[in-house]
């Protein structure tokens, strides 16, 4: 019989109810008798209390012949009414007959609801074997990621069955959740006792913090995490394998802290009283040992894993002994983990040197370790160590210098210029090899320091392959511009367009539809509605099944944001009301300021869900040719016949996004006159929409925007456009301009037109990629200085869209330079590659957009030269300088203050024109490169003159 008891968590005031007798009467008179049609009436009245008696008056067979209809009831009730949805949940843990269906059941994906009790299933499930039980407790515990009251009830069953809890990585996960709410509830009822106290006047001095419910004095611990711990008795086993889980519970680094920020005592975090428990016996302190190592060197792990698992290492404090038996350990930790395990590694191991227990072979080992990583810290470090042993003892010179030349490829020059003095210290004492393998290492440095290094090793062959520059500029190796994805060919049958129409929807439904699967699926429906109406039905049938919990909830309509799911439910005759009065209303009223865009898409959505409705045109005007959103001319000629031919009428939208989508034709007369040969309405406004100048442009400009607290930063506005409006009549929003938050109030609250749909954006005016990027400036400049994570996949379509590159995409570019996370910042770097291989970029408006948006302090100056270098190292060095050599001279004007990570900016320009060659003479660079000091700034300014006048 199992011992495991869980410790209880809850509040001492109990949250459950008993069943009440009226209820169960009148829900039974209802029925008519039947016990499952009263069973049914309590779910749908939401009366979980009442359910587990109704479920004790029937059989199994009864019970088994209501799950069909209990899970349709969860299913349709997931968002609409989630007391039915609770109520149906309940209902069939206890209707389903095996113990695998069961668990099954109880652990549905879907089901994130809380439950703050869970005596309601152990009801349901009270009448079962302590097989099926033990059963139930296997197959659920192996669900991840379990929630806190999950792994109460899991217990609680397990205890029940008389077997031990499973302490799956699953359960382990929701275990600590579990922990973390212990101590919260343990926190408030000690503070409520307080707060009583004082009210009644009897406040105990004489009782110790723990009791009493005071703050503990300063440096002492509140040991609320140790109690709870101690007393849980799923601790020990817990722990091993939580410490060893993919990814850790977020409850374990960022620990409960009552009182206030001054920070938690050791004792009162995870690592700490992980720690603690180990020294009293309750872990095996090795075991502990191994596993933060292990998963500190191990890959996949989020950092902040890491940090625990080296602060829970440091909470250890290994022994000299201990450590000295894991040197290979440390070493492999330097050499390959994350930046906070190989820093407590380098520690480690420079502690076992100063103990004389790590060899001189170990310390050049671990010093290429070192050497070999970026981190600038870590290198210095090493650096210090190595030239502190050196000067004590010589002769592990020969062993030890020529692991100096490791650094001799980093890209800070300053760290260059440190190894080298390094080296012309401690090079008297080095041997012929290892002389040989510094002048071999030697040819990693730049031009600027080859001397330097030549004089020191004696070598003056390093001069001589860089003694002659290029005689001109290496050009960038770019990529050829990259063709457009063309749209597939119709769909051949139903069951092809049923497979790529539900993986359309269900992207959609996760806003990362592509383009070409976005209007092959909308043209599709028109194309199968034309045909046969009924295949159409029964093919959308299965497809909108799947997506049952979006219909079930009222509002479906306004969060579906008038994606492929309005057409399609439309279109399956009545499976759900469309309300298109609803619909029409939210398209006039949209007032964001993406309005330009968002309402006119959304008119689109809404004109083609009208013509499945009323009788659909044999297909749509507006299909693009290829996933740019481009449009031939001859196609839509094409097109505009088969209408002709079939009697249908154009809709307004369909007709005027055809025509915006329209490439410029070859032969406009020619083609015009065709169109007019048609005889139709629509063949002549195409005849007028070729000869003519087309669409108008979108007038854009600039203004400073005020963001945050007096911050500013510059953003892209466009004018409202009448003549925009007038040529394209059903579309009136792309004539209505685009606001700066602060040019109108209505403007300024939050939508999510910025993250929903840009890309569609871009496939609706492929030929004016400005237009389009005026409205992604403000989401770029908001992942430049917060968290967000715009789609910057966007940024390479508009600039592979075939229209001109104008001054708003100039400046989401570079905004998106500066963009916090590094695979952002890599899409923009492609998107720059884009532009130059199509010819397009102008590299000097960038320079000074970049300049403008880093002297605001909209962007931070490392990520900007990051992205610069990497766009030189994907063999555009030269476009990288045409940038740089536009921003460095305005944030090194005199009299000017140069923003912090300058010299970030200095060593990307000074690697791009050692690598293109360029040459020239520029006066900016005298100051800050003659000044006095030893800053890396001076030391790359120095650099990258070097390198000019080379």
């Amino acid at each position: 019989m199992s011992t495991t008891t869980a410790p209880d968590t809850r509040d001492s005031r109990p949250d459950v109810r008993a069943a009440d007798p009226k209820t169960l009467a009148r829900l039974r008179r209802k029925a008519g008798g039947d016990p499952s049609a009263a069973l049914l009436r309590a779910v749908e009245e939401a009366a979980e209390r009442e359910i587990p008696i109704l479920l004790a008056d029937l059989d199994d067979a009864a019970r088994r012949a209501l799950v069909p209809e209990l899970k349709r009831l969860r299913r349709e009730n997931r968002w609409g009414k989630s007391g039915v949805h609770r109520a149906a949940h309940l209902a069939g843990t206890g209707c389903h007959t095996g113990p695998v269906a069961c668990a099954t059941w109880l652990a549905a994906s879907r089901e994130f609801f809380r439950w703050g009790d869970t005596t309601p299933f152990r009801e349901v499930l009270a009448g079962r074997s302590p097989e099926f039980l033990a059963k139930v407790v296997e197959r659920f515990a192996d669900r991840s990621g379990l929630q806190p009251w999950e792994v109460d009830l899991l217990i609680r069953l397990a205890d029940a069955a008389g077997v031990e809890p499973p302490v799956t990585e699953g359960v382990v996960t929701g275990w600590s959740g579990r922990v973390h709410q212990a101590v919260y509830e343990r926190v408030q009822r000690r503070r409520q006792a307080r707060r009583a106290r004082r009210a009644r006047g009897t406040h105990r001095t004489d009782a110790p913090p723990a009791d009493a419910g005071e703050a503990p004095a300063p440096g002492e611990p509140a040991g609320h995490l140790l109690t709870v711990l101690r007393e849980d008795p799923l601790t020990a086993r817990a722990v091993p394998v939580l410490l060893d889980t993919r990814e850790l519970s977020g409850r374990l680094y960022d620990p409960h802290d009552p009182y206030g920020a001054a920070g938690p005592h050791p004792l009162d975090t995870w690592a700490g009283a992980l720690a603690h428990l180990a020294g009293e016996g309750l872990f095996d302190r090795e075991a502990l040992i191994e596993t933060a190592i292990a998963v500190s060197a191990r890959s996949g792990h989020p950092l902040s894993d890491t940090r625990f698992h080296v602060a829970l290492l440091r909470a250890l404090d290994p022994t000299d002994a201990e450590a000295a038996d894991r040197t290979g350990d440390w070493v492999r930790l330097l050499a390959e983990a994350p930046t906070p395990a190989a820093g407590y590694a380098q520690e480690t191991l420079r502690r076992l040197w100063e103990a004389e227990l790590l060899t001189v072979e170990r310390l050049g080992e671990m010093s290429r370790a070192a050497f070999f990583r970026g981190e600038k810290k870590l290198i210095r470090a090493q650096l210090s160590l190595l030239d502190a042993v050196m000067r004590a003892r010589p002769e592990t010179v020969p062993l030890l210098l020529p692991a100096v030349g490791e650094v001799f490829g980093h890209t800070d020059t300053a760290l260059c210029e440190r190894a080298l003095r390094v080296v012309g210290r401690r090079v008297r004492h080095a041997d012929r090899a290892a002389r040989e393998e510094l002048v071999a290492s030697a040819d990693l440095l730049g031009a600027g320091l080859l001397p330097r290094a030549a004089e020191l090793l004696d070598a003056p062959q390093l001069l001589t392959p860089h003694g002659e520059g290029p005689a001109e500029p290496l050009p960038d190796v770019l990529p050829e511009p990259r063709a457009p994805r063309p749209l597939p060919a119709p769909a051949a049958g139903p069951e092809e367009f049923a497979a790529v129409a539900g993986s359309a929807l269900a992207a959609e439904l996760r806003g990362r539809v592509a383009v070409a699967d976005h209007e092959w699926t909308l043209d599709g429906l028109v194309r199968l509605a034309h045909r046969d109406r009924a295949v159409l039905v029964g093919v959308l049938e299965p497809i909108l099944e799947r997506h049952r919990e979006w219909l079930g909830y009222r509002e479906w309509l306004r969060h579906s944001d008038f994606n492929l799911l309005l057409p399609m439910v439309a279109a399956a005759d009545g499976l759900v009301s469309v309300d298109l009065g609803k619909a029409r209303r939210m398209v006039e009223k949209a007032d964001c300021r993406h309005a330009r865009f968002s309402a006119s898409r959304r008119r689109r959505v809404l004109e083609v869900t009208e013509m499945l409705i009323s009788g659909a045109p044999p297909l749509l005007l507006s299909t693009p040719d290829d996933e740019s959103g481009a449009l031939a001319p001859g196609t839509l000629l094409e097109r505009l016949r088969l209408y002709r031919d079939a009697g249908a009428k154009a809709g307004p939208v369909d007709l005027d996004l055809a025509l915006l989508r329209c490439r410029p034709a070859d032969d406009p007369t020619g083609l015009a006159e065709r169109a007019r040969e048609l005889g139709t309405p629509e063949g002549a406004r195409f005849a007028g929409w070729i000869e003519g100048p087309g669409l108008p442009d979108f007038p854009s400009g600039r203004m400073t925007a005020h963001v945050w607290r007096g911050d500013t930063r510059p953003e892209a506005v466009s004018a409202p456009s009448p003549e925009v409006a007038a040529a394209l009549p059903a579309l009136p929003e792309l004539g209505g301009g685009y606001p700066a938050p602060s040019a109108r109030a209505s403007s300024e609250h939050w939508c999510g037109c910025g993250y929903s749909s840009p890309r569609q954006w871009a496939s609706m005016l492929p030929h004016r990629p400005d237009a389009v990027a005026v409205h992604l400036v403000p989401s770029l400049a908001n992942s430049a200085r917060w968290n967000d994570r715009p789609d910057t996949g966007q940024l390479i379509m508009l600039a592979e869209a075939p229209g001109p590159a104008g001054p708003a995409l100039h400046l989401a570019i570079a905004y998106g330079l500066g963009a916090r996370h590094t695979d952002d910042r890599l899409a923009t770097v492609d998107a720059i590659l884009a532009l130059a291989g199509r010819g397009t970029l102008d590299t000097v408006r960038l320079g000074t957009d970049l300049a403008e948006v880093i002297g605001v302090g909209a962007v931070k100056v490392n990520r900007i030269a990051d992205a610069l270098a990497t766009l030189a190292s994907a063999g555009a060095p030269a476009t990288a300088w045409a940038v740089l050599s536009v921003v460095l001279p305005v944030l090194l004007a005199p009299g000017g203050t140069p923003p912090r990570g300058v010299a970030d900016l200095l060593a990307a320009a000074a690697g791009s024109v050692e690598a293109c060659g360029a040459r020239g003479d520029h006066a900016w660079l005298d100051a800050p490169a003659d000044r006095k000091g030893g800053s890396r700034a001076v030391t790359e300014a120095g650099r990258l003159r070097r390198a000019l006048a080379a």
